[in-house]
């Protein structure tokens, strides 16, 4: 009954209710309680495992391979619908509500293990949010609208406390409201009298529209910025995952207009409608009064300019090289985001907002503005090159001895000042260039001495499987070279672990090397009958395993915990692609390395068998 009645308690994250249900799952199992045990269905599954395998096998066919492989399934899926159903109704309720009306229309979604459970809570949005405007016109009768999308941060549930504080105004006798703390601060003005619900710089619906953005998961690093000056408005920030350039103070835009498609401003919040844009240099940025941050996008920086990081530059920084020089976005010491300032450093501000703009100089306003159209008739006209459309330009009518490009303002002398102020055109490198000539590959192959293949002529493997992050690997090493395979196993059915076993000797028969003898666990028994011919498997007695590969499993197994703790994501469950891929990697570099027990000094297991 503590299992069924375990959920996620307020203030714990995924993370800690994960641990918390897998400690209680782990007592019950303890203690003699199962929860998993379901014969009819266990023959099912069996059954379905063996219809699958190749060739496929009927019913009277299942062996104990496929009974052990259905009843880990089985176990997993029952333990991941305990963990989901202890997720959060007003949080998960429609994840909840799609998984169940997914499986009545036959699609079957729901996570097969608690990784994947943890991986749908900490990634899940609910689409049913009620979107917020920034105006109360902004409702029907709009045009086509676009999507944009900002911030997408991760958070805690430290601070919610906040969020609520935000939503409640003041108590009934006109007392100003304290959170825990004894504080009272705004998030907007940050004044120290009252919240953001009584703030006097804000009408009701910008109230809404920024209330919309103080939502849960980003409320302990807003609280945080906002106390600190961290969030500054004039800062211009750099975000990796913002689709859209915004600004929130007007003063550093020129030329201020309403856009002819409105933005739909997508947040962990909801929605918001931006309707102004404006030029900060030669970029164009959304205008939102009421918003948060400056912010520009990486991807609008790499169309215009080379940008690389560094993680040894003022604790790590992203560099913008553009024609006049570097541009510096700093690592903000409180918040993280990497920045500009806008007032103190002007300059590099200039340097990076107004690079085109320098080679106006000596252009008249009317040459400058036949240099775009020129560029913009190229691109209406699928981006020709500049000597063809300059061909076009120059030819005559035979009849009215007129441009045969009818009604066409655009000059040959235009095409030529585009030149030289944007340079060639960026569409055109991107979309023509070729690929170049590689460099030619000479096949090259390790001579090996014929008297270490002749004195160890003879292999002898020892194999087993190896479980990592519950992927089955076909592991083998090979005595005296030292050689170390593995093979991703998705089936262990006998007759897939018998393919892997001969891909295994052909690849020692390739190299000059036979394969006498395999020693392997009790439960490749059942292999020594289909492998007569092919190589001698010799098991251990029950419940005795064979220390060289357990050994070399452990080996594999510290590398591959020292990789993922070198990735940047802690509390994610690693794609089965990418485990598969770790896996090899690390086998390929024991490989490359000479073995100390190895038959030689000189060469590595690799050079001995693969050449």
């Amino acid at each position: 009954m503590k299992v069924l009645a375990t959920h996620v308690q307020q203030n714990e994250t995924n993370e800690q209710y994960k641990e918390e249900f897998e400690s209680i799952w782990e007592i019950v199992e303890q203690f003699g309680g199962s929860l998993t045990n379901h014969p009819e269905l266990i023959e099912r599954r069996a059954a379905e495992i063996a219809a699958l395998d190749e060739p496929p096998r009927d019913v009277g066919e299942v062996d104990d391979d496929d009974r052990e492989m259905a009843a880990t399934e089985i176990a997993n899926e029952i333990k991941a619908s305990f963990m989901l159903s202890g997720a959060q109704e007003r949080r998960y309720g429609g994840l909840k509500l799609q998984l169940e009306n997914d499986y009545t229309l036959g699609n079957d979604r729901y996570p097969k293990d608690t990784e994947g459970v943890l991986g749908l809570m900490n990634n899940y949005r609910d689409p049913y949010q009620r979107r917020q405007y920034r105006t109360p016109d902004d409702r029907g009768g709009q045009p086509k609208e676009e999507d944009g999308l900002q911030f997408v941060q991760e958070g805690t549930n430290e601070g919610n406390e906040g969020a609520v504080m935000a939503q409640q105004g003041k108590k009934p006798g006109g007392e100003t409201k304290t959170n825990s703390k004894g504080e009272s601060n705004c998030f907007h003005c940050g004044a120290k009298d009252h919240w953001i619900t009584d703030c006097p710089d804000l009408n009701e619906a910008n109230k809404g529209s920024l209330m919309m953005q103080l939502d849960g998961a980003l409320i302990s690093q807003l609280k945080k910025c906002i106390r600190s000056g961290g969030l500054r408005r004039n800062y211009l920030y750099l975000d990796t995952c913002t689709t859209n350039n915004q600004v929130v103070n007007p003063a550093y835009l020129k030329g201020v207009h309403k856009a002819d498609t409105p933005l739909h401003l997508h947040t962990n919040a909801g929605t918001s409608v931006l309707l102004q844009q404006g030029y900060l240099g030669e970029f164009l940025f959304w205008l939102d009064p009421h918003g948060i941050a400056n912010v520009i996008s990486l991807r609008t920086l790499e169309e215009k300019h080379k940008v690389t990081y560094d993680s040894e530059l003022h604790g790590g920084a992203f560099v913008v090289h553009t024609d006049e020089g570097d541009v510096i976005f700093r690592r903000c010491p409180e918040t993280g985001f990497p920045y500009i300032d806008l007032d103190e450093n002007a300059s590099e501000a200039a340097m990076l907002v107004q690079s085109v703009r320098g080679n106006f100089e000596g252009f008249t306003k009317r040459e400058v503005k036949g240099a775009i159209a020129a560029r913009d008739l190229q691109a209406n006209m699928g981006h020709i090159s500049d000597t063809n459309l300059e061909r076009l330009i120059k030819k005559k009518d035979d009849v009215s001895q007129s441009n045969i490009l009818h009604d066409c303002p655009v000059t040959a002398d235009d095409l030529q000042n585009a030149k030289i102020i944007f340079g060639p055109s960026l569409p055109q490198l991107k979309g023509k260039s070729v690929r170049e000539k590689p460099v030619r590959a000479e096949p090259g192959y390790t001579k090996i001495p014929l008297e270490i293949i002749e004195r160890n002529r003879f292999v002898t493997l020892v194999a087993d499987v190896m479980f990592v992050g519950g992927l089955p690997f076909l592991i083998s090493l090979s005595r005296r070279i030292r050689f170390v395979t593995v093979q991703f196993m998705p089936r262990r059915t006998a007759g897939e672990l018998c393919n892997g076993l001969k891909a295994i000797v052909n690849l020692y028969k390739r190299a000059g090397f036979i394969c006498q003898a395999a020693l392997m666990d009790n439960e490749f028994e059942p292999l020594k009958t289909h492998l007569l011919d092919t190589i001698d498997i010799n098991t251990t007695a029950k419940n005795e395993h064979v220390g060289e590969i357990e050994r070399k499993i452990r080996h594999v197994k510290d590398h591959a915990r020292c990789v993922r703790a070198s990735l940047p994501f802690k509390h994610v469950a690693m794609p089965k692609a990418i485990i598969n891929a770790m896996i090899h990697h690390i086998v390929l570099w024991l490989n490359a390395f000479v073995s100390p027990q190895g038959i030689s000094t000189q060469y590595s297991p690799r050079e001995l068998v693969l050449r």
